[in-house]
């Protein structure tokens, strides 16, 4: 995880939009559609355009392509959580299937009770209080 995160640039990092697109309480994909996220990934790309293939829909992947003076340029993406990847399923964490939308339930961390900490005095006692032998 640690190489992963040193590849990726500061503009990964960087939220561009300030407009929400989840719905609340649901996986990030519910309702984006490939040629919506095509277009947040390539904005500088005119006529870019999303789809998937069966093949692709089963490793929860999809394919960006625009057509540019008779060339046309191809782009794989995995598709969002939450988005549709064929037949009624949907991808989470890379895998296709019958999944819920409504986002997982968060962890529970273990709860710590308060602890008190009580001080006793400190007696001093003197053995040879009346005198030396």
């Amino acid at each position: 995880m640690n190489v992963l995160v040193r590849l990726q640039t500061e503009d990964c990092y960087i939220v561009k939009s300030k407009k929400a697109l989840q719905a609340p309480g649901q996986l990030p994909g519910v309702g984006l559609s490939m040629t919506d996220l095509c277009k947040r990934l390539h904005p500088h790309i005119p006529g870019i355009i999303g789809t998937s293939t069966r093949i692709y829909d089963e490793v929860c992947k999809f394919v960006c392509y625009s057509t540019f003076k008779n060339s046309r340029r191809f782009f794989t993406h995995r598709l969002v959580d939450g988005m549709p990847c064929g037949k009624g399923r949907i991808c989470f964490r890379e895998k296709c299937g019958y999944y819920s939308t409504a986002l997982p339930p968060l962890p529970t961390l273990p709860t710590t009770s308060a602890t008190t900490t009580t001080t006793r005095p400190t007696y001093y006692y003197n053995y040879n209080a009346y005198g030396s032998n």
